[in-house]
């Protein structure tokens, strides 16, 4: 019975170890994931490129990456804001080929307002254009997901995405690649199979 006592202690502990350790792994991966988050909000595309893995840098360069990121940030004929990140949920650590992979899934406050739209003097053809623009991102975002405030113009978006987390030693130091489908022939030359497959 002693023998027994000892030995479920010694399970109960290493069960409350390895829960705490997780723990602290996921804190580390929303830590560095809103970190990446704020400053793509803050416009700050050369440091949030710190935040991606080398690994995309052997297909796209840095350089172009940052490049296309500021193009799409700042884009003369759009108001672009992100208000706030929501970590949904952040999946088990898996450890492939040396390196460790966690997928996130996370909601993306954003606003928009199109320009041209806003100036146009024509009511009836900014509200024809507006209901375009509104069909178009319910397509991409989902229905329930867009808001319109007709009064200002801008669309109140809730961008449900993945990312996948990745990590050399499985603690710190987080990468994040989002997973566009858009991007897939981008993503499979980049991430392991095992992770690509459950994508689909």
């Amino acid at each position: 019975m002693k023998y027994l006592t000892k030995f479920c202690c010694l399970v109960l502990l290493g069960l409350i170890l390895s829960f705490n350790c997780h723990a602290q792994v996921e804190q580390n991966i929303s830590k560095d994931f809103l970190a990446y988050n704020n400053l793509i909000a803050n416009k700050d595309f050369t440091s949030s490129a710190e935040y991606i893995p080398e690994e995309l840098f052997a297909v796209i360069s840095k350089e172009q990456m940052i490049t296309a990121m500021k193009t799409a940030m700042n884009n003369p004929a759009i108001e672009y804001e992100i208000n706030g990140t929501n970590i949904s949920s952040i999946g088990l650590v898996k450890k492939i080929n040396n390196k460790h992979y966690s997928i996130i899934k996370y909601v993306s406050n954003l606003r928009m307002r199109f320009k041209d739209i806003s100036a146009t003097a024509d009511t009836a053809d900014a509200s024809a254009k507006l209901g375009l623009v509104m069909l178009s991102l319910k397509n991409n975002f989902g229905a329930d997901n867009v808001k319109l405030d007709d009064a200002t113009g801008w669309f109140d978006i809730a961008a449900n995405k993945k990312v996948c987390a990745i990590s050399a030693n499985g603690q710190s130091n987080w990468k994040f690649i989002v997973l566009e489908p858009k991007q897939r022939l981008l993503i499979d030359k980049v991430l392991p199979k095992e992770i690509t497959a459950t994508l689909n």
